[in-house]
């Protein structure tokens, strides 16, 4: 499943800032007998700690979103599970609408 391009945008800036801030610290822990890819070594393995870190402790969620389709700027169709159950939602200026309530999908590995 894809993250939301909110999330992903959210996570690049984050990134960037600490390697930014990276950068700006190097100069003067340089001075102090510290080499820059020693710097840039470890920062890699604090965000990869930081990154393995949040993949293991994210429980799997009630609610997901399967599919999304725009329709117009500010208009869209969702396909929505909520414990088992999937629902065709409607989202526009207007807020959103239930507009069907969608059969559980059959089971995988049954009779045709």
């Amino acid at each position: 499943m894809r993250m939301p391009f909110e999330r992903r945008s959210l996570r690049l800036a984050v990134a960037a800032a600490g390697l930014l801030l990276l950068l700006v610290l190097a100069r003067p822990l340089a001075g102090a007998g510290l080499g820059f890819s020693t710097l840039l070594w470890g920062g890699g393995l604090l965000g990869l700690w930081w990154w393995r870190r949040r993949r293991v402790a994210t429980p799997d969620p009630r609610l997901r979103c399967l599919e999304r389709l725009r329709l117009s700027g500010n208009r869209e169709v969702c396909l929505i599970e909520i414990d088992g159950r999937r629902l065709l939602l409607g989202c526009g200026e207007g807020g959103m609408r239930v507009l069907s309530r969608l059969p559980e999908p059959p089971a995988s590995g049954g009779a045709p």
